[in-house]
């Protein structure tokens, strides 16, 4: 439930957003690459502008489900869930809530320009790492009980977040040298002045 409200919905609302301005405004080569022209820097332009807005939201969603949990946190192990050895692994877990959101919005990114190898690598990285951090984590702490049984799994987990979202600002900021640079700045909001109504609309 808190990734679903720290997420919220902003992996599609990114794909619908950057998709919606390529479809509209961007003059492509390939059905791909945006063209050096005068309409294609400005796109290119737009497109970081909705970026900016997109991640923008995912960080308000991800930090604020990460500090609802974890303020909440005593209160769902005690009487929610009946078991106060939750509570540490709860409050971990809120503290990957914001990484989560921030990489499934670039993800949306890389699924609407259509370069989904990219986050599908970093994905199937983040999967190798966190077997490995559970697995090393759990040698050390499976002796010492359930609550430390419970927490190795979650803190392997946001150890792996934590490095997927590493990786995946990395791929976004390689791909946005290559792809979205522009020679000299275009004003103007080409995705719709109303582009943050439009984002809620999907999202929300």
């Amino acid at each position: 439930m808190a990734m679903t409200l720290g997420s919220a919905g902003i992996n599609l609302g990114t794909t619908r957003m950057v998709a919606d301005v390529m479809g509209r405004f961007c003059p492509v080569s390939d059905g791909r690459e945006i063209e050096d022209t005068h309409e294609g820097e400005a796109c290119r332009f737009a497109i970081r502008k909705v970026l900016r807005k997109c991640i923008g939201y995912s960080l308000v969603c991800g930090v604020g489900a990460g500090v609802l949990l974890f303020s909440a946190a005593p209160w769902i192990g005690s009487v929610w869930l009946n078991d106060g050895r939750t509570v540490l692994s709860l409050r971990v877990l809120a503290l990957t809530l914001a990484p989560i959101s921030v990489c499934a919005c670039l993800g949306g990114y890389f699924t609407a320009v259509r370069r989904v190898a990219k986050t599908a690598a970093v994905g199937i990285g983040v999967q190798f790492l966190r077997i490995g951090f559970c697995a090393y984590l759990l040698t050390l702490w499976l002796p010492e009980g359930v609550e430390m049984t419970c927490l190795a799994l979650v803190l392997g987990g946001a150890l792996s977040e934590l490095c997927g979202l590493i990786l995946t600002v990395g791929a976004y900021l390689i791909d946005c040298r290559q792809h979205l640079l522009a020679k000299k700045r275009e004003d103007g909001d080409m995705g719709g002045a109303d582009s943050t109504k439009k984002l809620l609309g999907i999202t929300v």
